[in-house]
């Protein structure tokens, strides 16, 4: 049985330095991947770039004498083609783009940029000879600007970015204005010990705010009661507005509908944890036997490697209402840069904040001094928990907003 993996990324960078545009460099990478499996076992080899297929072949059945065991069915009967267009892909537009974006922030004079802009077109296809076929196609647009003041002795002072396939140049532009307007307007720490807080409810990373779920809900963890939920399986230890799914959603992920083993979920989302309920931890289908657990489809594997267990897209059910009717009135501190936090093995969390902003639920009023923020996964999604935003923030994104109460201190 034969299984094939292709990855195709191109990529166009355009360099920012100082304000100006540096250089533009583009890139054309083309990954293969043959899978071979016979009597149990797998097979695997890569190719990077053109490659001859009875050569990679002859290469994957060396593989598959090591005698590597995969004792799994293999997806099959199921195609699926998922195009996902970008309004910016063109080289020559984005190079455009970049100087008229420098052009506008130049407005700006107390304010250098550099970054970077990227135009990307991907690729990726799962098939084999069991009537499996996927095929999942976008081009999307990245900006990352970091900013510092003229007179600012730091590397940076802060960044705005957009990242997605819908780019509209004066919404980017009020974007990056009303950020550096709040900058400007230094205001004073409330006095309150605890007060909401809002942050961009990315998916992943060691910044997302669902990084503990990670370890906590990978399946090996879990099972061998190394999670601090093992515990907790089938019980309600959250909000009941806290609902956390597997999620591989292109439209909302901007990512590939399937996992590294070609299983593609009913209605591309699996939930693991449901109305505060801890339904199940991630797994795949080694993980998924091992432990008599239901599969949720989260392998990984590169072009030419093993499929394994591998964290996947998390994304939390949006609630009924906006950042502004969820925050009803109250200022909260905004999220804006924060690196050095994490969350302990047992779920307690810090995390210094290094730019952050007051925040009404419509705009930036003011940038706050740099202070820490402090709780535990039970209070954060627990009983201080407000919510996800059903709106975005900024409009052009498609980043929903968290909100829940924790312990502010100055640093």
């Amino acid at each position: 049985m034969r299984e094939t993996i292709v990855e195709r990324t191109q990529v166009a960078t355009i360099s920012l330095v100082d304000s100006s545009i540096e250089s533009i460099r583009e890139n054309d990478v083309v990954r293969t991947g043959l899978r071979l499996y016979a009597n149990q076992r797998i097979g695997v080899a890569g190719a990077l770039g053109a490659c001859d297929p009875a050569e990679l072949e002859q290469r994957a059945r060396r593989a598959h004498d090591l005698a590597i065991p995969y004792p799994y069915p293999l997806e099959a009967d199921r195609k699926r083609q998922v195009t996902l267009p970008c309004n910016l892909t063109d080289a020559g537009r984005g190079l455009e783009e970049a100087e008229i974006i420098l052009r506008e922030l130049r407005d700006h004079e107390d304010f250098r940029f550099s970054g970077k802009i990227k135009l990307i077109s991907e690729i990726e296809e799962h098939a084999n000879d069991r009537g499996l076929d996927l095929c999942y196609e976008q081009d999307l647009v990245t900006l990352s600007l970091i900013f510092k003041e003229t007179n600012s002795g730091s590397i940076m002072d802060g960044h705005v970015g957009y990242f997605g396939r819908d780019y509209q140049r004066e919404d980017f532009v009020e974007h990056v204005r009303e950020v550096l307007e709040a900058y400007r307007n230094r205001v004073e720490l409330p006095k309150e010990e605890k007060m909401p807080v809002v942050m961009v409810a990315r998916d992943s990373g060691m910044d997302s705010p669902y990084s503990f779920f990670a370890h906590a809900l990978n399946a090996r963890s879990f099972a061998t009661g190394a999670s601090p939920l093992s515990k907790h399986h089938g019980n309600k230890v959250f909000s009941d507005r806290f609902t956390l799914w597997q999620c591989r959603d292109p439209e909302a992920m901007l990512g590939a509908f399937f996992d590294s083993e070609g299983v593609v979920l009913e209605g591309d989302r699996y939930p693991l944890i449901e109305a505060g309920r801890v339904v199940t931890p991630y797994t795949d289908k080694k993980s998924a036997a091992d432990f008599d657990l239901p599969h949720t489809g989260a392998a990984s594997a590169a072009y030419d490697g093993l499929p394994s267990l591998g964290c996947p897209p998390f994304e939390a059910g949006e609630s009924e209402w906006t950042i502004a009717e969820l925050l009803n009135g109250r200022n909260a501190v905004f999220v804006f840069l924060s690196q050095g936090g994490d969350f302990t093995p047992d779920g307690q969390f810090a995390s210094p904040v290094q730019l952050a902003f007051l925040f009404d639920g419509r705009r930036l009023i003011g940038r706050l001094p740099p202070l820490k923020i402090s709780s535990t996964v039970f209070e954060m999604f627990g009983d201080a928990f407000i919510g996800i935003s059903k709106d975005t923030w900024p409009t052009i994104s498609n980043h929903h907003l968290l909100a829940t109460t924790m312990k502010i201190t100055a640093t």
